[in-house]
């Protein structure tokens, strides 16, 4: 049964089309943002960018087993495209993807001023920015060196599977 026999390579060629579908969304974001001047859209363009990027990364679900991205395009990333590319990704799991209440700067306070009358003043500094003007520069470059690497991935699977339809 062909389909047992490369179920490996089926499955690594699915993550790097979906990957690569992100990346080529990713870039689209990248090269919106600079147009934009509303903080809000400012930031949602922001959160897309980073959840595009940093979805490849990201492995197993409990809904789907699909292995995440071999790592070997790093090799063609300078100091600071690594350092960029592993805080966008600590960024999804730390602000995007997760609340973490150390990135937001959560403080409360119960203070007492009556007897037996509580005040609760929650405090938050402003959500962090994410995305600055010097990240965008940095992640197009990462992002053209990862899309060359899926597209080459893509077709090195290609060639080592039989010809069929698989799903």
């Amino acid at each position: 049964m062909k389909d047992e026999k490369y179920k490996a390579d089926i499955q690594y060629l699915k993550r790097v089309v979906m990957s690569l579908t992100d990346i080529r969304y990713c870039i689209k974001y990248l090269e919106s943002i600079s147009t934009v001047d509303d903080e809000l859209i400012y930031r949602a363009v922001s959160e897309a960018i980073i959840i595009s990027y940093a979805r490849p990364f990201s492995g197993y679900s409990k809904y789907h087993v699909v292995k995440g991205l071999k790592q070997e395009f790093k090799t063609t990333f300078s100091e600071i495209e690594r350092r960029v590319h592993e805080r966008i990704l600590s960024d999804r799991n730390m602000i995007i993807g997760h609340s973490d209440s150390k990135a937001y700067g959560v403080n409360i306070n119960i203070f007492e001023f009556f007897k037996d009358s509580k005040f609760l003043i929650p405090m938050q500094r402003r959500i962090p920015e994410i995305i600055s003007k010097e990240d965008i520069l940095i992640l197009k470059s990462c992002c053209a060196k990862i899309e060359t690497y899926l597209f080459n991935e893509q077709e090195r699977i290609k060639d080592i599977l039989p010809m069929g339809s698989y799903q």
